[in-house]
């Protein structure tokens, strides 16, 4: 993800911000049964990833497979640009593990036009995609442009929440700080049980607005660069997630980017190994991201 990259971070402050006061989504109080964290990366087709989160010499048709089989759920950033067939999705479908999730990127197609597709067919064409991954795409999100404002786009919000099917979770996220500042918004998102999608990136600090309207959350994690910077915000995530599945949070889907994609899943790596000093609940299922470079390395 190129949004937000800086060259330099020095005087950025990384500390998460504290949680707004009120409209947290937290329902309830305790942990909730079957609370789950899910690592993912932004896609599986990086052939730099072979010979570390996949085996040497392991083919393009199989990486899927392999990914899959480190990490539970993906950020997938392909729906933006066009539709797959039902058939190209049943083919996925059959590569990977039955609780794994595709988290869809709203068709830019929808998310480009002030009245978010609902007039043109182009949201009912997404909504039947999604109906094709199942229960396997239980929540997809939804990115507005920088230059998209409540004023402009809020009614087409309103419309595409009140088309959305309750079966599959929407997150919204921005890029104009103008939807943070309107209370109505969060007040929607609730109503119809969406989320706001946290970004974490270094050079739009605003972002990092850690709202919930619900009990779920998504978050996009951009690396800074700096290995010592990463790990110190990771830690502060580790510590942050455990007070909100602490207090009620169900599910969070946490995606890893790195300015250079190849450096991804040691990023995940990082983060897995903070998280499990926890012995929290929410973690239990949570997968060893493999790392064949280091196992080959060891042969010799």
């Amino acid at each position: 993800m190129d949004f937000g990259r800086v060259t330099h971070i020095e005087g950025i402050d990384f500390r998460l911000p504290p949680d707004p006061d009120g409209g947290t989504g937290d329902i309830l109080t305790v942990p909730f049964p079957g609370a789950r964290l899910r690592l993912g990366l932004t896609g599986w087709a990086e052939k730099e990833w072979v010979g570390d989160l996949y085996p040497p010499g392991s083919r393009r048709e199989s990486w899927l497979a392999w990914y899959a089989r480190s990490l539970d759920s993906i950020e997938f950033n392909s729906t933006f640009y066009g539709l797959p067939p039902p058939e190209r999705v049943k083919k996925w479908l059959a590569e990977t593990p039955d609780d794994f999730h595709f988290i869809p990127k709203v068709w830019q197609s929808i998310s480009r036009s002030a009245d978010l597709g609902t007039s043109s067919g182009d949201l009912q064409a997404f909504l039947r995609c999604m109906d094709s991954f199942d229960h396997r795409a239980p929540a997809a999100f939804l990115q507005l442009p920088p230059a998209a404002t409540p004023a402009a786009f809020g009614a087409g919000l309103e419309q595409l929440l009140h088309q959305w099917p309750a079966s599959c979770r929407l997150f919204l996220e921005v890029r104009n700080p103008a939807w943070l500042d309107d209370p109505n918004i969060s007040s929607l998102l609730q109503e119809k049980g969406c989320g706001w999608v946290i970004t974490d990136t270094p050079g739009r600090r605003d972002l990092v607005h850690m709202r919930r309207s619900i009990p779920a959350t998504m978050v996009r994690f951009v690396a800074s660069g700096n290995p010592e910077a990463d790990n110190l915000r990771l830690q502060d995530w580790a510590e942050r997630l455990d007070l909100w599945f602490a207090s009620g949070m169900e599910q969070a889907w946490f995606f890893c980017h790195e300015p250079d994609n190849r450096k991804a899943p040691e990023l995940a790596r990082l983060f897995h190994h903070i998280l499990r000093k926890s012995s929290a609940d929410y973690l239990k299922d949570t997968k060893i991201i493999k790392d064949y470079g280091r196992e080959s390395q060891t042969l010799f």
